[in-house]
């Protein structure tokens, strides 16, 4: 039987690759050593090695399938937005049927990642959804974006935009919205400080 197809990346210096797929795309260490680290986040796994003679020869096109691509968007949007490849920026549909969208390092190496109709997850669990704590969104771009049961708790979120969005069941807290864009979003249930943004937008607020 089968298990994973691991690909080899190799780099000029293998920080490079530690850059995107640990500080860019969340993957953790599972070994590393002065040429080789092997990195894994969930079901994915892959090799970084350091060999600039190779790494000069292909710099590759990774493709990863997941259930959630929603929440992985919203989630490498806050963590490395530098990373978002101009050709995939956005979630897309593609004609052949599966949602996408791409990242692309300082050395070419692209990952795509990919979600097929069938594999919409139809049990996802709270802690599925992106929290985002303490930190600066300010100015950040989301489009086509689910962030259904998201949590935002003291996040700068001045002259951010969001469009075609689903914040239904948000939570919002301690949130500098200062010059903020929302167009096409689903507001149900969503709420900041506690109150729900309905009971907010047509002054029922206590």
């Amino acid at each position: 039987m089968l298990i994973n197809l691991i690909p080899k990346v190799f780099y000029n210096h293998l920080q490079d690759g530690l850059d995107l797929f640990v500080s860019g795309l969340g993957f953790k260490v599972l070994h590393q050593d002065d040429d080789l680290a092997v990195v894994a986040r969930d079901g994915a796994k892959a090799y970084l090695v350091e060999s600039p003679e190779f790494a000069a020869k292909d710099r590759p096109e990774i493709a990863i399938e997941t259930d959630t691509i929603d929440a992985l968007f919203a989630e490498i949007s806050f963590r490395a937005p530098h990373l978002l490849h101009r050709n995939g920026a956005t979630i897309t549909l593609k004609p052949w049927g599966a949602r996408e969208f791409g990242v692309l390092d300082k050395t070419d190496v692209c990952v795509i990642f990919r979600q097929w109709p069938e594999q919409r997850s139809n049990s996802a669990m709270p802690d599925e959804q992106p929290k985002f704590e303490s930190t600066s969104l300010a100015g950040a771009r989301f489009h086509d974006v689910n962030l259904r049961s998201s949590s935002f708790d003291d996040v700068a979120l001045a002259d951010a935009s969001f469009s075609n969005v689903s914040f239904k069941g948000a939570k919002f807290a301690n949130i500098d919205f200062r010059n903020v864009e929302i167009s096409n979003a689903n507001l149900a249930g969503m709420t900041i400080n506690g109150i729900l943004v309905t009971d907010l937008l047509h002054g029922r607020a206590p």
